[in-house]
């Protein structure tokens, strides 16, 4: 024979179950794109990638088509809305055939393999120096992430801003670009900023090589 619970030992459960935390939501899986998604060997990858945790590093490698691998450096590290963007220089002789780009949060264990193809298409002009950053469009108070490539090996990269107001102000100092000729920076706008075009400006010391990179805060 079964015990009856009284009422106020229901009442008492159900209190109990309505104080039980929900269980979490699955976090989402992380996304992004690349482009171009077929490339020349000797051509540059932009990348950009969302879904991870608000500061934490993001490891990087590609994938060759005989399935081996390499470990992309600098760390680099998401922005506080967990995006991140990069670019990537293939080497002049990469091999043909399908790529992946891959990207793990350490924190997070969130993975995403972005595939791309590298053909032969026979001799062409080099390519352009490109820069990203990354969000295109924020507030005051984000942090904005920028890369831009065509540097030479290791230089030293002068960076500051215009705003919508003709005013000009310093970016970070110690800006130096990597062993693929890439920089990577970051700035966040202060609480205060004038709201509307803005524009990054980075000149390579040695390569004399200019970016000028437009984004804006609203």
């Amino acid at each position: 024979m079964r015990a009856r619970l009284s009422l106020p030992t229901l009442a008492l459960l159900a209190l109990l179950a309505a104080l039980l935390p929900a269980a979490a939501p699955a976090h989402a899986a992380p996304q992004g794109s690349l482009s171009p998604s077929t490339i020349a060997p000797g051509g540059t990858l932009s990348v950009s990638v969302s879904g991870f945790r608000p500061g934490e590093r993001i490891d990087r490698w590609v994938t060759r088509p005989d399935s081996t691998s390499e470990a992309i450096y600098p760390y680099i590290y998401a922005d506080d809305e967990g995006r991140a963007g990069w670019t990537y220089t293939l080497a002049g002789d990469a091999p043909a055939g399908e790529w992946t780009m891959a990207a793990r949060g350490v924190r997070s264990n969130g993975r995403i393999g972005l595939a791309f193809e590298v053909t032969y298409s026979g001799p062409s002009a080099p390519e352009a120096p490109r820069a990203i950053v990354i969000p295109a469009s924020g507030t005051p108070g984000d942090r904005f992430s920028f890369s831009a490539t065509g540097f030479d090996w290791g230089e030293q990269v002068d960076v500051w801003l215009n705003g919508p107001q003709d005013e000009n102000l310093p970016g970070p100092y110690g800006v130096h670009a990597d062993g693929q000729g890439i920089a990577y920076w970051a700035w966040r706008a202060p609480e205060d900023v004038n709201r509307g075009a803005w524009r990054m400006i980075a000149v390579g010391r040695v390569s004399r090589v200019q970016h000028i990179i437009p984004f804006e805060i609203r």
